[in-house]
């Protein structure tokens, strides 16, 4: 089976598309997919940096094509990115990234969906948004790397 290969692009034909990936612990991550035959696997992966490897091979995740609901999830806590521990209020990295702008500081008031922080990961930026209405506690300064597991932001969510 054709998983996507290290040297392709997302939404080439033949690449698979990541609906979700959990961390299971360590760098041990559980992945759904759904091939080109529209067949879903789930599988247990490995992350280290910016390479997954699965039972198939070795791949770069810039070479998955990513589902929008995925990368939108953050909203629900769940995304290819980061994910959101509500009852902490901790916003986490699940992959490594460095932070080039924090979109918003310590104290601001924020609504679900605002822009709260750029990453870099995988040569690409992605945007961070808020999971919930509430206020920034703590955010990672610009400039700064974030290895898995390592805090993005602090989060006091309106209940």
């Amino acid at each position: 089976m054709d998983m996507g290969g290290l040297g392709r692009r997302g939404g080439e034909q033949g690449t698979p598309r990541l609906l979700r990936l959990r961390k299971l612990g360590g760098r041990l991550y559980e992945a759904e997919l759904v091939t080109e035959h529209g067949e879903k696997l789930r599988l247990q992966v490995r992350v280290d940096n910016d390479i997954i490897e699965t039972p198939f091979g070795r791949y770069h995740l810039s070479s998955l094509d990513i589902s929008e609901s995925e990368a939108q999830a953050i909203n629900t806590g769940e995304s290819w990115l980061v994910e959101f521990d509500e009852h902490r209020g901790v916003l986490r990295a699940k992959l490594s990234m460095k932070v080039v702008e924090a979109a918003k500081k310590p104290g601001d008031k924020i609504r679900k969906g605002d822009k709260i922080a750029t990453i870099e990961t995988m040569k690409m930026l992605n945007d961070v948004h808020a999971p919930c209405d509430g206020e920034i506690v703590e955010i990672t300064q610009p400039g700064q790397g974030l290895s898995p597991g390592s805090i993005l932001a602090r989060i006091k969510c309106k209940t």
